[in-house]
């Protein structure tokens, strides 16, 4: 365990990032193994993954709502200092909007492995993590930087994420519209 409190912040920022570089990779290959597998399984497999994506969106805005209605709830399990819970329910309140838009991200992936390409899943992923670690090294040198400003990029970085994959997506379905291959395969199958 490092000491985030001692030496660059900068330098931790990068150093904190590389794990969540190392767990796209996974997701990527995670992606690309799920396609495979359930694309040999049939329609009726697609729609059924795609649904579950749906129903993950509705977790992650249950989750929402309870980190902003009742955070202490949460928190108390792991810390009893008040200082220490004043700034855990300050975080989660912030960074529990990424419940949200994480599960538009993830309803979009399934989607795209229904459509057979998670290229645009694996980019907007690129992008939120450009999006998110540009500015926090910037803000991070800036005089009288406080750690919530990190927590604030963090947000519009996944939002940016799921606005771009739902952006991406409505241009593959696009795209497959325009070469005769059906937009939304899962869905159809699903109604």
């Amino acid at each position: 365990m490092h000491d985030l409190t001692q030496g660059s912040i900068p330098r931790h920022i990068v150093r904190m990032s590389i794990p969540m570089a190392i767990g796209m990779l996974f997701q990527t290959l995670y992606y690309l193994a799920d396609l495979y597998f359930v694309g040999r399984l049939g329609d009726a497999a697609i729609a059924g993954v795609s649904a579950a994506g749906n129903i993950q969106c509705i977790v992650m805005a249950f989750a929402t709502l309870f980190a902003h209605w009742r955070p202490e709830l949460l928190i108390g399990a792991f810390a009893a200092d008040p200082e220490v819970v004043a700034v855990a329910v300050q975080y989660l309140r912030t960074i529990s909007w990424n419940f949200i838009a994480s599960g538009i991200v993830f309803t979009c992936s399934g989607m795209f492995q229904a459509m057979g390409n998670t290229v645009p899943s694996v980019v907007s992923s690129g992008v939120r993590v450009v999006v998110f670690v540009l500015p926090a090294v910037y803000i991070s040198r800036l005089p009288g930087f406080q750690l919530h400003w990190i927590w604030y990029v963090s947000v519009v970085s996944t939002t940016t994420h799921a606005l771009f994959a739902v952006w991406l997506l409505k241009r593959e379905a696009g795209r497959r519209r325009d070469l005769g291959l059906g937009g939304e395969p899962a869905v159809a199958v699903a109604r």
